[in-house]
């Protein structure tokens, strides 16, 4: 028994998971549920008026260009 990273790992595959700062004692499901959850937090609804963030507010428009 080692520990890597602050997680327990009891063989190789669960140093391996822990070197790259995944939890070894989470389930694959549990890993792909979270993954999913923060995918859809950040990604925005579709149809949704919402102003975008990269967008410059008051800015003047060159109608020259």
């Amino acid at each position: 028994m080692s520990s890597v990273n602050g997680y327990a790992c009891v063989n190789c595959a669960a140093e391996a998971l822990a070197k790259r700062h995944i939890d070894p004692s989470k389930s694959p499901v549990q890993l792909l549920a979270e993954a999913r959850s923060e995918h859809e937090r950040r990604v925005p609804e579709l149809g949704v008026n919402a102003p975008q963030v990269l967008a410059s507010v008051g800015g003047r428009l060159n109608v020259y260009a």
